[in-house]
């Protein structure tokens, strides 16, 4: 079972880079097949294996050679071993389905910020959907699902505070990116998620300033580092929690 996790992960991975292209571009992502943005051949199955066929094809288009960016099969590696790591936690259950389908929706809403910043509703509406499902299934389990529905609309509320106090920096977008963590995550996960959000983003933007590659009021997509700040509570949450007391005596 954990192999087909894994490789149904780097499937689904593959489908990721095609929405995380076409979404903007405003193109369906159902139709037309892939093809070479060069030379417009359409790339055939064979060379559609996840991972393998970048290295294969040593990075580059079967038919005219042209370099093939190595950020797709990266997308498609992460969300295989994201799936793999869904199934060491949660196990094979319906829970270790929804919350691999939902990191799924998170690395699209990720790469697109990261390219556009913007966050498209598109995107978010699927998220919106395992979320809610991902409650069910907990409600399913008896669990109490009053504190991740709370925690979601608190976490939107607070965003949209640092959004009116700071008068920028955070968009729209944000706001239901957090909404969504904070239904999926619940109370104490969520502040661990947005602590380690912060200190990420603080050594990014402090990198970035001090390489010269942006400017201090220049705007740097928040989205990413919200759903990087995600998937490290949702996996090592707890044991840096953990971490934290053992180390204070608390």
């Amino acid at each position: 079972m954990l192999f087909l996790f894994l490789i149904y992960g780097l499937i689904i991975g593959s489908f990721l880079n095609v929405v995380i292209y076409r979404v903007p571009a405003g193109i369906s992502i159902a139709y037309p097949p892939s093809t070479c943005g060069k030379c417009q051949s359409r790339i055939r199955a064979k060379h559609l294996v996840p991972v393998w066929s970048y290295l294969f094809l040593r990075g580059r288009c079967a038919s005219c050679g042209e370099k093939i960016s190595i950020r797709y099969p990266l997308i498609e590696g992460l969300n295989g071993m994201i799936y793999l790591m869904a199934y060491l936690k949660f196990g094979s259950g319906l829970e270790a389905v929804l919350i691999s389908l939902f990191s799924s929706v998170m690395i699209i809403i990720a790469m697109i910020d990261y390219d556009t910043m913007d966050v498209y509703f598109s995107t978010l509406l699927p998220g919106a959907v395992l979320a809610a499902l991902i409650i069910l299934e907990r409600a399913s389990r008896e669990i109490e699902i009053l504190p991740f529905l709370l925690t979601g609309l608190s976490a939107m509320i607070f965003i949209l505070l640092v959004i009116f106090l700071t008068k920028g920096g955070m968009g729209m977008g944000d706001i239901w990116i957090m909404g969504l963590i904070g239904i999926v995550l619940g109370p104490v996960q969520t502040v661990v998620s947005f602590f380690l959000t912060s200190m990420v983003g603080g050594g990014v933007a402090a990198v970035l300033i001090a390489g010269k590659k942006k400017h201090a009021k220049e705007g740097i997509p928040f989205g990413p580092l919200l759903i990087l700040g995600f998937f490290m509570a949702l996996f090592i949450g707890q044991e840096l929690l953990d971490l934290y007391f053992s180390l204070f005596d608390l």
